[in-house]
């Protein structure tokens, strides 16, 4: 069917009432600001990515320039720290080197508690000599590491080495009474009081010893299979050390012999002890190698009758100044070992 021709769509249409219709030109403005709009937005995009691929290239070549500086003070320090720990006080001390991984030990004695390793082509400062049951020993200092990749004992520990494992000195070594030839010391170490709360028994089945300690503290071994050492360290400040003695008698005599058997153990070769002891037990004064320094220490022992004709000694030790705040929780545990 035919449409409808309407008389009034006309009017309705493009009469001067009707709906008005955008012209060519409306739209045209329409779509350039439109484009306007658009490449406003595009640019700024591009203008923000621009400053920040400046701002990299910048802090890029900043931290390139400083780079150079940063490297030459951390190395500055870690030269600056090294020196630190090293002793300065026996440059002219005659040097060798190891030829064998050997330790290095706290007396010229095989059975000796061990400081640490030195290794092929380390350097050593030689200290004194002295010869044991016809072997001779080296009192040498670590002074130079040839291969910081396998374990060793710290710069500038001394300790004694068997002669065969290390060259000859360069030049004979001074006499030890000699201030360049012995380390300054020995110091008095800052401790703080024992925590009463962290002390625990524990049984060794080795030597069946029962001892009081700190929990915190460690087992290591030192001297015989008949002693039982904790410690903060091998090399530590304070401990207890018990240990059966063989061979003793259960008098003044042997009591004393006993004591001072376990103290060498502890104690810095060639250095002097301070005894107090009344019958059984008392306190002692003496010098320790604590990380390669020698430190003023005082200990309270106790010494038990043990199985087999066995004297059991049991040292508590702290440094010096720290003896009277801890000479109560010192005497518990070491009244309190049970020798089996």
């Amino acid at each position: 069917m035919p449409a409808k021709i309407d008389p009034n769509d006309w009017d309705a249409n493009f009469s001067a009432k009707g709906p008005r219709q955008q012209g060519p030109l409306a739209v045209l403005l329409q779509t350039l600001l439109v484009l306007g709009i658009a490449g406003g937005l595009g640019y700024g995009v591009w203008l923000l990515n621009q400053t920040l691929t400046e701002q990299n290239a910048a802090a890029a070549a900043t931290a390139t320039a400083i780079a150079p500086t940063t490297f030459a003070r951390a190395t500055q320090r870690a030269i600056q720290a090294t020196q630190a720990a090293i002793p300065t006080a026996t440059p002219n001390l005659p040097l060798g080197r190891s030829l064998a991984t050997t330790e290095l030990r706290f007396e010229p004695n095989e059975r000796s508690q061990s400081k640490g390793n030195i290794n092929p082509n380390d350097s050593l400062q030689y200290i004194e000599s002295r010869e044991v049951d016809g072997v001779l020993w080296w009192n040498v200092r670590l002074f130079e590491r040839a291969n910081m990749d396998l374990p060793a004992a710290e710069l500038g520990t001394n300790g004694w080495v068997l002669a065969t494992t290390v060259t000859e000195p360069t030049a004979p070594p001074p006499i030890v009474a000699d201030a360049t030839a012995v380390p300054a010391g020995p110091v008095d170490l800052p401790t703080a009081p024992i925590d009463p709360s962290s002390i625990i028994l524990t049984r060794n089945s080795n030597t069946n010893i029962s001892v009081s300690h700190p929990q915190a503290w460690t087992e290591y071994v030192i001297g015989s299979d008949l002693a039982v050492f904790f410690s903060t360290a091998v090399d530590g400040e304070q401990g207890i050390l018990a240990s059966k003695v063989i061979g003793k008698t259960n008098d003044a005599a042997g009591i004393q012999a006993a004591i001072e058997e376990t103290f060498n153990l502890l104690a810095a070769p060639n250095t002097q002890r301070e005894y107090a002891i009344n019958a059984s037990e008392g306190t002692v004064k003496f010098v320790r190698v604590v990380r390669g320094q020698e430190a003023k220490i005082q200990a309270f022992v106790t010494v038990k009758p043990g199985p087999g004709g066995s004297l059991g000694v049991i040292i508590g030790f702290v440094p010096e100044s720290g003896f009277a705040a801890n000479q109560a929780i010192l005497q518990q545990m070491t009244r309190s070992a049970i020798v089996q």
